[in-house]
């Protein structure tokens, strides 16, 4: 929805532009605004924000578990090379946002001290420095805390894709993509089983819904990554992976087949496993 409204509001300013005057110096500065709304029009669209499978989680009752985030403490082994800075910044917003999310906010200030450091040589300090300090705020409620995240990494990657370094903008996404993936895996395999079976069972269904929901926004995501021409051979390899991840989404069960399924049955699933290999190795690519 706020994707919406912000093209909304960038349709409805390029009209009123359109219905005015114009001098030389106002042509300069429409120009700008039009450059503005042709990069968020680019890359807004078709990524989501990183609150969105958090708030997912939570709005479905899903129970939360710590310790599941990027270590903080083999930040630098993460941080190697300018692609590799990219996107671990996204896994560890996506920690933050997750542990913020849940009211978790000694574990949001670990990851959120990485994104801060890891900001800095990706030259968005000042995009996301501000986002993240205004959302620990006490005073806020969760829907504002959420529209400060999102707000914060649409735009760093609205910068950077102005600065023409749309590369790290799409890593930045992959990151977080794979990271908040890898977070529902591991609450989904590792769900509590102190509950009547029934009531787990449904929880487990709600998750592996979530699980086969991810094929749409890594389809955007592909298409994203795929418009960049030279990659090296290494991250060749890891979009490769990632495009057979997409084939095995496709496999996922739905409809009645799943709704008959046990808790058992969920976690024992072929294909769910398959998913949660290919998940593993993808995000082993960028921690190993």
């Amino acid at each position: 929805m706020k994707r919406y409204i912000i093209a909304i509001a960038i349709i409805a300013g390029i009209t009123m532009i359109s219905c005015t005057g114009s001098t030389p110096e106002k042509v300069k500065k429409d120009e700008s605004k039009d450059e503005i709304g042709k990069v968020a029009e680019e890359m807004l669209p078709d990524l989501r924000d990183p609150s969105e499978l958090a708030l997912r989680l939570k709005a479905v009752g899903a129970v939360y578990l710590p310790g599941i985030g990027l270590d903080t403490t083999k930040l630098k082994e993460y941080s190697k090379n300018p692609n590799q800075t990219a996107i671990t910044l996204g896994m560890y917003y996506a920690d933050m946002v997750y542990a913020l999310i849940y009211n978790d906010k000694e574990a949001a200030k670990l990851s959120a001290a990485a994104v801060g450091d890891l900001s800095k040589d990706l030259g968005a300090e000042a995009e996301l420095g501000k986002a993240i300090k205004e959302s620990f705020a006490d005073s806020i409620n969760e829907e504002q805390r959420l529209l400060l995240l999102d707000k914060g990494m649409r735009e760093s990657r609205i910068k950077l894709r102005g600065n023409n370094n749309k590369k790290m903008a799409v890593l930045m996404v992959t990151g977080y993509y794979i990271e908040q993936f890898y977070q529902l895996l591991q609450i989904l395999n590792n769900y509590p089983d102190d509950m009547p079976e029934e009531q787990r069972a449904a929880m487990l269904r709600k998750l592996y819904e979530r699980v086969a929901d991810q094929k749409e926004g890594l389809k955007n995501l592909l298409g994203q990554l795929n418009s960049i021409t030279i990659w090296s051979a290494d991250y060749k390899s890891f979009i490769n992976d990632l495009e057979r991840l997409q084939l095995t989404l496709n496999d996922l069960k739905g409809g009645e087949f799943l709704n008959s399924m046990s808790s058992k049955n969920i976690l024992e699933d072929p294909t769910l496993i398959d998913v949660r290999r290919k998940v593993l190795k993808i995000r082993g690519f960028v921690t190993s």
